[in-house]
Parts: C-alpha cells; structure tokens; sequence
C-alpha cells in the first residue's frame, strides 16, 4: 500500500542496526551500518509508494545498495556505495527508487554514484565540514546532482579539472552530457572532443569563455555529431573542427561568440547550420564545406582579421537548401574579405540569400558570386549592390514582317530582339523575343510592352499581347488600328503574371481584318518582380 507521513513530531523513529548483509524490511525507517562491508538490498518498490529508508554507513568498510530484481536507482541499475559517515535517503516511486538526500560527514569523506556508466570509476564526491559544501574530484558538478538535486546529466565547470581527465591533449566529453561553463575556463594546452549529444552551454557569453593557452594548429573544438552551443566565447587559435553526416548532425548555436581566433575552423557534412545572436570579434576563416543543408546566420555581428576571409565557400561545398544571412552586420577593414562564395560551388539558384546586411570598412565584402550571379538574392542590404529580379529585351527599326497570317489566330512575332542593359541573371534569352525565368522562387511580377506595329494594308486591326508558355494571355491583348499601310502605329500594354521556374515570355501578334503580313518595328519588353 502507498506510504503518507503527514508530520513527524516528536515521533521515535526506529532504528536498525546490521554488521552483514541485509534485506531491508517493510518495518525498517532508519538502517545503521556499524561495521563491516557488505550490501544491504532493498525490498521490491512495487505497491509500497512513497516508503523512505535512510541509510547511514558509521563503519570503516564500504556499504553497497543494491535493488530487487531489475528495478533501478534514479534511472540505473547500477549499486550506490556509502563509504565511512555517508548516509542516503531512497523513497519509492512505486516502481523503481530514487534518491531524495545525500549527506556526508567527516574530514572529509565521499560518496561514490555509478550511473549508467557516465561516471568513471574513481570519480567521487567529497564534503567539506568546513565549508558545509560538497567539493569534487574529475565531473564536479555531475556529483552535485546528489547536493543539489538536478539532472545527474549535467556538469557545472569552473575549471578544466571539473572536466574528464584528458589523454595525450584530448579531453573527451560524454555522451548524452550538458557541461555548463559558469566562468572563463583554460584547458591548458588541451582540446575538447564532443561526445554524441554532447551539450555546451554557459550563463553568457561576456563572461563564460573556453580557451586553451598554448594550443595551436589543432582544433580546439572537434566533434562527428550535433553540437549545441549556448551563450559561450571560444578563444583559440584554431576553434572548430566539426564533421557532421550530412543527414542527422546539427549545428544550433545562439549567443555563441568567437574572439581572437585565426582561424575560425571548418565545418562540413552538416543537415542544417543555424547561428543567432552570435559575433565573430576579431576572428575569421569559417570554412563550410562537403554537402550541408542549410545555412543561416541572424542578427550577429562579423568582424574579421587582417588579410584572412570571414566566411569562405570553396569549390568542394554542396549547398543543397540555402546558404542566409539575415539582420546582420559585417565589419571588414582593407585587406580583409567578407564572404568568397567560390563560383564553382555547388548553390541552388536564389540560394545565396543576404537580407537586411550593413557592410562598412572599406574592404571587400564579396568575392566569387555577387549580385549578378543567378545564385544570389540580395534584398535591402547596405554597402553591397542589392540584386535585381528583372527581364529585359528590346527591338529597335526592325524590318522583318511576320508571315503565315491567319486572320485572329496569334503567332510569334518576328524579328532579332537584343538583351537590355537590366536583365538580370535570373532571366535568360537564349532565343529572340523570349524571356525565360531561371529563378527558384514563385512570386508575381509585372510584364511592361510598349513598341510600334505597322501592316502591309491599310485599314488594318492589329492584335498585340503576351504568351505564356506558348499560349496568348487573354487580358494583356490589345488592339491597334492602322489606317495607312506601312505606317507605324504605337501601341503598349501591361499584366501582372506568375511567374515559376522555367516559364518563358513572348510578344505574339494577329492580323484580325485580314491576311496581310505585320511588322514589330520597334519594341521594349520589362518584366519586374512585384516585390523584394
């Protein structure tokens, strides 16, 4: 039956004392180990809720708690030790035990918690009669679970030995583990290897910072796997070497700042790259490389080294969604680069997104693809040319009649048209009066004609409009009567259209009073997106 203690009052409770091995009974509150070292097992926690035993170790040996069957402490299965004026209160929670206190006395002493594995053998926890505190030996915080009553899952670091003991320089953190840096921590020398859902946070980035004076050339930061990162600076020679597996690794950094550093590091064969709220301060040489999703940094700050790059795009990357920068601020002094985007990287079309950017200083902000190439959509940035999304063609004297009129039945019209100085990249016209869109993104734009028509008859109706994919928009046309043949008659006309990827435009014409053949003299065709 469930267990209620509703006020303990000036109620004795009962005390056992064991010297050997002991099954812990239903009537038992308080068990004494007095000496020797044996285990002392805890009856099943099914349908006895809420019990509560503590147990006191005041012998020299070494007191192991151990569960009935399978049934776990705090989640493991593994035993707890109590070493010399350790004691432990355990409750059940129906089905398993967990611990509610942990207390030590002694000058000072330690108790051992084996979970799961994550701790190593010699780790422990040791209190300080002085202080009334718990010190810690190799994972400190990991061990002040017991103290505090957090997730045993986390690690407070204040220092580089509350981390795990490094071998050969390389300080490997668990799995499964969040280490929050709660000041500036120097590895000495050392560098981290993250651990599969290895976590890194800290209170802030003004004051939490992760370096390691005397590292150089390496890495300070490696990792195969996702990598969270919180409100930290990472000081170091060399920061990051991350490889990612392209499909479920994961980079989602905010407040994540990196100062001083040469060389930023790479980053490569990651799903998705997010950073928010970051700042490279006096750093450079971010290298994205391999296949990655997405990229996306927003609302941070970019300042760079002298002549290094800050962002660097070689010819091996693959960007498969998008590489975005959004609300940010770049800060690149001469001899310095903003962003290389290599022109033979691989960048879907309108991929290489910058929106709401301010470069100042005087150095090259771009280099590889621009504003002029069809990977780029730039839209409201300062210090750069922002890119445009318009066609452009035009035909000027021309004197090639349409033939093979068949009276109000549309066709081409003829003629050689010539690129205008406005078409941008994202508009193609590899055949004569024919805009075709090469740009990724749906979106409305408007469609502007103006020219002059004449015929080969007097007292003429001519028939202009636009055709679609082959096909005559109904209300873009518009008719224009010429009186006298031969005689050039203005004419304009104007739709807003949708516009996808791959769909061209085409000025076509009718006789609709008769056969005769029809000349475009002149003609001026803009197509504009309606908005960004």
């Amino acid at each position: 039956m469930p267990y209620s203690l509703k006020s303990i009052g000036d109620a004795n409770l009962p005390i056992t004392l064991v010297s050997a091995t002991y099954t812990a009974l239903d009537t038992d509150y308080i068990i004494n180990a007095t000496s020797g070292t044996f285990n002392i097992t805890l009856p099943t926690a099914v349908g006895i809720t809420n019990k509560l035993y503590i147990i006191k170790n005041s012998g020299t040996g070494v007191i192991t708690i151990v569960t009935t069957g399978s049934q776990t402490i705090d989640g493991s299965s593994a035993s707890i030790n109590l070493t010399q004026n350790t004691s432990i209160s355990i409750q059940s929670d129906g089905s398993s035990w967990i611990i509610t206190t942990a207390s030590a006395t002694g000058n000072p002493t330690e108790i051992q918690y084996n979970k799961n594995g994550s701790f190593a053998s010699s780790s422990n926890l040791t209190y300080d009669d002085s202080t009334n505190t718990f010190l810690s030996n190799g994972i400190s915080a990991l061990r002040r679970k017991v103290e505090i009553g957090i997730n045993a899952d986390w690690v407070f670091v204040s220092r580089a030995d509350d981390l795990p003991a490094a071998v050969g320089g390389v300080i490997t953190l668990l799995d499964n583990i969040t280490y929050m840096f709660v000041c500036v921590v120097d590895l000495q020398g050392d560098r981290l290897v993250c651990g599969d859902n290895t976590t890194l946070l800290g209170g802030s980035s003004e004051n939490c910072r992760i370096l390691s004076t005397g590292l150089t050339g390496q890495a300070m930061i490696s990792s195969v796997y996702s990598l969270p990162i919180r409100n930290l600076t990472i000081e170091a020679d060399v920061a990051l070497n991350l490889a990612g597996n392209v499909t479920t690794s994961a980079i989602d950094w905010f407040g994540v700042n990196f100062t001083n550093c040469n060389t930023i590091g790479v980053i490569r064969d990651y799903a998705n790259v997010i950073m928010t709220d970051c700042a490279f301060l006096e750093s450079a040489s971010l290298t994205f490389d391999g296949t990655i999703g997405t990229v996306g940094f927003a609302q941070c700050l970019f300042n760079g080294t002298t002549g290094n790059t800050i962002f660097i795009l070689p010819p091996s990357l693959t960007i498969s969604r998008r590489f975005r920068i959004i609300y940010s601020s770049f800060v690149v002094l001469s001899g310095e680069t903003g962003i290389n985007v290599s022109t033979t990287a691989t960048i879907p079309a309108d991929a290489y997104i910058l929106t709401y950017c301010n470069f100042s200083g005087g150095g090259t902000y771009l280099a590889g693809h621009d504003h002029t190439s069809n990977k780029a959509l730039f839209i409201n940035n300062v210090g750069i040319t922002n890119s445009s999304n318009v066609g452009h063609y035009y035909m000027q004297n021309n004197a090639t009649a349409t033939t093979g009129i068949v009276q109000n039945t549309y066709l081409k019209a003829a003629g050689t048209t010539v690129v205008g100085a406005g078409n941008s990249p994202k508009w193609t016209t590899a055949t004569t009066n024919r805009l075709t869109y090469a740009g990724s993104i749906t979106t409305e734009f408007i469609i502007t004609v103006v020219g002059s028509v004449q015929s080969a008859a007097n007292n003429t109706t001519i028939g202009i409009g636009v055709a679609e994919n082959g096909t005559i928009i109904t209300e873009s046309r518009v008719s224009i009567r010429a009186a006298v043949a031969a005689t050039p008659m203005a004419f304009a006309t104007q739709d807003v259209i949708q516009v996808s990827t791959g769909d061209f435009f085409e000025i076509w014409l009718t006789n609709e009073t008769g056969t005769q053949n029809i000349t475009v003299t002149d003609l001026n065709v803009i197509i504009q997106k309606v908005t960004g």
